[in-house]
C-alpha cells in the first residue's frame, strides 16, 4: 500500500504537468553547463528521453 501510494504521488508532481516545450528549454539550458547532462536527463524517464532525443539542441 506503502508503495502504490508513493507511485500515486510521484504523478502528481508539478515537473510531470510541465509541457514538452517549457522541459525542451530547461533541458536546453541545463545541457548548456555540462556535457553529461543528456544522457543524466534522458536517464530520468521515458518521457524525458523522448523530450530530449527531439530536442536538437540539447546536444
Amino acid at each position: 500500500l506503502r508503495q502504490e501510494i508513493l507511485k500515486r504521488i510521484a504523478w502528481l508532481s508539478p515537473v510531470r504537468r510541465l509541457p514538452a516545450e517549457t522541459l525542451s528549454k530547461i533541458f536546453v539550458f541545463i545541457c548548456e553547463e555540462t556535457w553529461d547532462a543528456p544522457l543524466i536527463l534522458g536517464a530520468v524517464c521515458s518521457q524525458w528521453r523522448s523530450i530530449l532525443l527531439s530536442t536538437p539542441r540539447a546536444w
